[in-house]
């Protein structure tokens, strides 16, 4: 308390000037026997001080990987909440305003005036708890451990090796996280792993899930520059169900396409793979797939894997919503090309197939029955068969019909003999 008061008022309390005097020998044990993260954060001079490996490592394996006095920590949270309510409340009443969290003494005659004040007590007390909830994660030890400078990849991925039970625990891991949760479902891949292995730490690996609870996403790692490490490193606290804070929430909408745009360009499959997770949201449509498509000098097949992965492009979701007609041919085209072994045999990497040319020419809106005709060739030609006449009618340049009509039975016939097989 008096640091904080000290650092707001500018002054320095004889408490601070103390510490500030005692070597780095002393230092390290008060910090350690204190668990007080904070104590880092007092001043400049306690800061680079304490900047040691053993203090970087000891005080992040206990906040990340170990309980620190979490029902405490809930209790003094939940009694901090309650009394900013009350005197919250108490602030209004003297104001004449409503109350946050119990009906007004005085309600409205009208029975539609008494629901909208209803509605509006409710809203107000949902927000204001929202703001309390992200105030404690913000000031939480671990949002703070996640968000300091010291905190790298690498190095995180030293300390998880050593509270797991070894390095190469730790990178299968990790990689196997990156391979299977390239795109993320509403329950993160990571909480399901089971592992078999004795040599696993499970205590420690069950206060590494829960990290949900007790922080968001660092604001570091939701800026530029992306590189590889940044990117895995919010891949990997994606898959624990970390959320964004609401303040950096307006800015990641604004700036998700110049992302895409960037991870399209630098041909980065994992940061792909993190704007399409459902915590940040960008939104799979035809224009991402054309961008990925027209890359040059040719489609990077990790992120047509990542795409083609979204629910946008599932084949059953996908007949209600497509206003492109094209897209089927494209979807099939693509997911026949998905292994490494069937690309070299294809000749998928080597001669860049007549469609993305075509491709690269026209807006999505525009592609035609020039572009389905040359599909359809690739397709027929990798699966060595003689293709019949495909029905092109103009129920193919509607987007309201939804697969209903003659001509739209005739087309899924078509597509069941000798596109899906």
């Amino acid at each position: 308390m008096a640091t904080t008061a000290a650092r707001q008022t500018g002054r320095r309390s004889p408490e601070l000037s103390y510490l500030e005097g005692l070597p780095t020998e002393l230092l390290e044990p008060i910090l350690l026997e204190s668990n007080n993260v904070n104590l880092c954060l007092a001043s400049d001079m306690l800061g680079r001080k304490l900047s040691t490996e053993l203090a970087f490592k000891t005080m992040s394996m206990r906040v990340l990987f170990e309980a620190l006095n979490e029902a405490d920590l809930e209790g003094r949270v939940a009694t901090s909440i309650r009394q900013q309510i009350d005197a919250l409340n108490k602030d209004k009443e003297l104001r004449g305003e409503c109350d946050l969290t119990r009906y007004s003494r005085w309600p409205p005659k009208n029975r539609y005036l008494r629901s909208k004040q209803k509605k509006k007590i409710r809203r107000d007390t949902e927000d204001f708890c929202k703001k309390l909830e992200e105030d404690r994660l913000v000031s939480s030890p671990h949002y703070t451990v996640l968000s300091a400078k010291f905190m790298t990849w690498e190095r995180f991925k030293t300390y998880l090796g050593v509270a797991i039970g070894g390095q190469k625990l730790a990178i299968g891991l990790i990689n196997y996280g990156l391979y299977t949760a390239s795109v993320f479902s509403t329950h993160a891949a990571f909480p399901e792993l089971r592992y078999t292995d004795p040599r696993v730490n499970r205590e420690k690996l069950a206060h590494l899930t829960a990290l949900y609870n007790f922080s968001v996403l660092p604001a570091k790692l939701l800026c530029s520059p992306f590189t590889n490490a940044k990117a895995e490193f919010l891949h990997f606290l994606l898959q624990l169900e970390l959320s964004v804070l609401a303040s950096k929430r307006k800015q990641l909408d604004l700036d998700k396409e110049n992302l895409a745009d960037i991870a399209i360009q630098t041909s980065n499959a994992t940061l792909f793979a993190c704007l399409l997770s459902p915590e940040i949201g960008l939104q799979a449509s035809t224009k991402l797939l054309q961008s990925v498509l027209c890359t040059f000098p040719e489609p990077n097949l990790g992120l047509l894997d990542v795409l083609l992965q979204t629910d946008f492009f599932d084949f059953g979701k996908l007949r209600l919503r497509n206003k492109d007609p094209q897209l089927k041919f494209i979807l099939d085209y693509l997911r026949s090309q998905r292994t490494k072994q069937d690309l070299e045999d294809s000749g998928f990497i080597t001669k860049r197939p007549r469609f993305l040319e075509v491709a690269e020419q026209k807006d999505s809106s525009e592609w035609d029955d020039e572009l389905s005709v040359l599909l359809r060739d690739e397709v027929v030609n990798r699966r060595g068969r003689k293709s019949p006449k495909i029905p092109l009618t103009p129920w193919f340049r509607r987007s309201d019909s939804h697969g209903r009509g003659k001509e739209a039975g005739a087309l899924r016939r078509w597509m069941k003999k000798w596109i899906i097989g």
